[in-house]
């Protein structure tokens, strides 16, 4: 349980803003909401990139497990692609905007992002040996390139929604962003 404690207290200061800035974007992602098209790029934008750092010290020039993670990912869009596609939206074409049914999805997905990178990188931290073996950078490389194929597959469905759905007149006001 100390180990526990430790690690709690040891955790810089950005990384529990990130978790509260997460946790907002999950509560609100739970209530429908009118939001610019290209917002729904940012999240898959933002893990990809976290997770570029990740890939680029994983994968360490061996092709398999760079082949690993693009499997994942792939597995993850499709995940994420069959987890929204009955959701109904509806699109404002002229004004860019689109309406995205409330879901807990989002949270789910950020909450699981969180707790795995944490995870990892306190294991990383605490035994950087026993995270260089490799299973555990299998594990990584699998459980983070499903995650983020999730969020890009999401979003991915969204758009092609947006393009196959008729125009609406969407309140601009309820638009944030």
């Amino acid at each position: 349980m100390q180990w526990v404690i430790g690690a709690l207290e040891g955790t810089p200061w950005w990384v529990w803003a990130l978790l509260a800035y997460m946790i907002f974007v999950g509560i609100k992602s739970s209530k429908t909401n009118v939001v610019p098209l290209t917002k729904l790029f940012i999240l898959p934008v933002v893990i990809i990139a976290i997770e570029f750092e990740a890939l680029v010290r994983l994968v360490n020039d061996e092709v398999g497990r760079a082949l690993l993670w693009l499997i994942s990912m792939a597995a993850g869009i499709a995940i994420g692609w069959l987890s929204v596609r009955r959701l109904s939206i509806r699109a404002d074409k002229s004004r860019g905007l689109i309406e995205l049914p409330g879901t807990w999805t989002t949270m789910v997905a950020l909450m699981l992002i969180f707790a795995v990178k944490y995870f990892f990188g306190f294991m990383d931290a605490a035994s950087p040996g026993v995270m260089a073996e490799p299973g555990w950078v299998v594990a990584q490389l699998v459980i983070t390139g499903v995650l983020a194929g999730w969020l890009v597959g999401r979003s991915g469905c969204m758009y092609w929604k947006y393009r196959s759905e008729p125009h609406n007149e969407l309140a601009e006001a309820s638009a944030q962003g």
